[in-house]
């Protein structure tokens, strides 16, 4: 089993020799993933169908995709990873961002932010980081109050419920 890191790598590599344009191969594999249901998921997991079935199976239904992209699935279906698609497509979005000088944020709230709250933080990380900020923005019903925000691994917590625990331990010593 590869990781889908290497997958996206590799994919996106072979993209830039072959001048693909990456947002449409990640959208049309995003539209493939659009369709693992869960009979196709069971599909794909059942050990008595053979792999080249399934190629098959995928060869049939996705052959207006590009060379590149079917390639990527036959080699998904014939080393038993085709169900890392998902996390393959993440990584890859991800691998373009960065190459553009983009990182995205996710931003949780209590509810929807303003416009302005929304350009404050772009340009405080924008600046903090020196790269474009995009935000993706998630209304967090679990949150008391203030932002939980994420980023490459980090996550910085200005939750109240955060604040209220770190003053009750403070006030405990």
């Amino acid at each position: 089993m590869k990781s889908s890191k290497s997958y996206a790598v590799a994919l996106m590599d072979l993209c830039k020799e072959n001048n693909n344009d990456l947002n449409k191969v990640v959208s049309d594999l995003q539209l493939v993933y659009s369709l693992f249901d869960e009979d196709f998921v069971k599909f794909l997991k059942f050990p008595k169908i053979s792999k080249q079935e399934k190629k098959d199976v995928f060869n049939k239904n996705f052959s207006f995709l590009d060379k590149n992209i079917l390639g990527l699935l036959m080699v998904l279906v014939d080393n038993n990873d085709i169900l890392q698609l998902d996390q393959i497509i993440n990584d890859l979005i991800e691998l373009i961002n960065e190459e553009k000088g983009i990182i995205v944020l996710d931003v949780f709230s209590t509810e929807k932010l303003t416009e302005l709250n929304k350009q404050l933080i772009k340009n405080y990380f924008s600046k903090k980081l020196n790269k474009e900020v995009q935000i993706n923005e998630f209304i967090d019903d679990k949150l008391v109050g203030g932002l939980v925000i994420k980023y490459n691994g980090k996550i910085i917590d200005g939750s109240l419920f955060t604040k209220q625990e770190s003053l009750k331990e403070y006030l405990k010593k």
